[in-house]
């Protein structure tokens, strides 16, 4: 019995991760869509939103829930030491940026 909960948590998983990213496809394509003046003829774009809402609201459904919470406990503390370390490595590069366009602005001279 425990081989089938841990199969059917990946295969509810998966779905989570594959509506995401059906969805996320949906709204970029929306936006390249929407400057067009032909539009969208082959209902691209409402497939994929529908399908991505769709299977996001399946993978909520069939316990995604109590997937997400037990995921984001195990993974807080790692998640919390990334976002600080890329959140000082972005604040390092506008520094960096700042510090080249200063040095090298010709108005300055």
């Amino acid at each position: 019995m425990q081989r089938g909960g841990v199969k059917m948590g990946r295969n509810i998983r998966l779905l989570g991760i594959f509506g995401l990213i059906v969805l996320l496809f949906g709204i970029i394509i929306f936006g390249l869509f929407s400057q067009l003046q032909a539009g969208d003829l082959y209902y691209i774009v409402e497939v994929h939103l529908a399908l991505g809402v769709a299977l996001l609201s399946l993978f909520l459904l069939r316990g995604g829930f109590s997937l997400l919470g037990a995921t984001a406990a195990k993974r807080a503390i790692g998640f919390g030491f990334g976002v600080l370390g890329y959140s000082a490595l972005f604040i390092a590069l506008l520094l960096l940026a700042n510090y080249v366009v200063h040095r090298h602005d010709p108005s300055a001279l």
